[in-house]
């Protein structure tokens, strides 16, 4: 009767709340679903492409933001009467509003100056502004994504951040091994997903997915997950992330790389570890070096991440 309670009480599936205890226990629910009530707090990251950190995040406070670093460079915990997103400070692309967790994506994916990376489904941009900042707007990012519309967001948020070394490609990212014959020194994977992690942000994710999505969404991930490894250069770093906590988006896919790609995972500090089995499907104990984040944990979004070595190079 638990889980149909608490079904209830959250305006959830029971369906949901079931897979829910599986991963956190009935204490750990309650806890998860009481932190997606009540909202996470608000992060920004300062875009040093567009000015320095020290005066722009001075300009905030003095507008009465309260700012605290977080284990991202760059990235703060922001408080404020208004949305930063109504400051001049965002409209000049000196912020980007982007979660803990996104960022801690893009970041783990290590990117140095005059690299080649590509960024598989990038609309609207978070990540690939990031990187173009840690890259120092030096070497080449190629973004693609499948959707027109968000891939209008896109440009404009490239645009308001000074992004100058970026390329912008409207395709769907399983079919790049086919169409580009040269490597990448980096991947990012930010897979489209069910968006169970948003629920925060999004109500209507309470409802909106039936059960066997996580299977749809799985198949898609791993095409996608496929097409990277085998655009990336042999020793290539390839970082896997959603906005799910779904074992079958996560863990499951990154354990299909392992199986059919010669990959180790390279364990990363923050986050908790990788779930070694849900509902009877166990993963391999490599996967324990995955990193999930939960909002009553760690005051984020839920977030998977995973960052990938390529040990051999894919022959297309």
């Amino acid at each position: 009767m638990l889980p149909k309670t608490l079904a209830r009480k959250y305006g959830l599936r029971e369906f949901m709340v079931k897979r829910y205890i599986e991963i956190f226990g009935v204490k750990g629910t309650k806890e998860f679903l009481d932190k997606v009530e009540k909202g996470i707090s608000s992060y920004v990251r300062v875009n040093t492409i567009r000015g320095r950190e020290e005066e722009i995040t001075y300009r905030l406070m003095e507008k009465g933001f309260d700012l605290k670093d977080t284990f991202v460079p760059h990235v703060y915990s922001i408080k404020g009467d208004f949305s930063p997103s109504s400051s001049l400070e965002y409209l000049r692309g000196e912020i980007f509003l982007q979660d803990l967790s996104s960022a801690y994506a893009s970041f783990s994916l290590g990117v140095k100056e005059g690299e080649r990376v590509l960024d598989m489904c990038s609309a609207p941009g978070a990540k690939t502004t990031h990187i173009a900042q840690l890259m120092r707007n030096k070497g080449e990012i190629l973004a693609v994504d499948s959707s027109k519309t968000r891939v209008l967001s896109l440009i404009y948020n490239l645009a308001r951040c000074g992004v100058r070394n970026c390329y912008v490609w409207i395709e769907d990212s399983r079919k790049l091994p086919s169409m580009i014959k040269s490597k990448f020194d980096r991947v990012l994977l930010d897979a489209p997903c069910t968006g169970e992690g948003v629920i925060s942000k999004d109500r209507s994710r309470k409802l909106s997915r039936a059960e066997k999505d996580y299977s749809i969404m799985s198949s898609i991930q791993k095409e996608l997950i496929s097409s990277g490894l085998s655009l990336l250069k042999e020793g290539g770093i390839l970082v896997y992330s959603t906005c799910s906590i779904s074992p079958e988006e996560n863990e499951e896919v990154i354990s299909y790389a392992l199986e059919n790609f010669q990959v180790e995972i390279i364990p990363l500090e923050f986050g908790e570890r990788g779930l070694k089995s849900f509902m009877g499907r166990k993963y391999p104990r490599e996967v324990t070096k995955c990193r999930r984040f939960y909002p009553h944990v760690h005051d984020t979004y839920g977030f998977f991440l995973a960052k990938l070595r390529l040990v051999k190079e894919v022959k297309t």
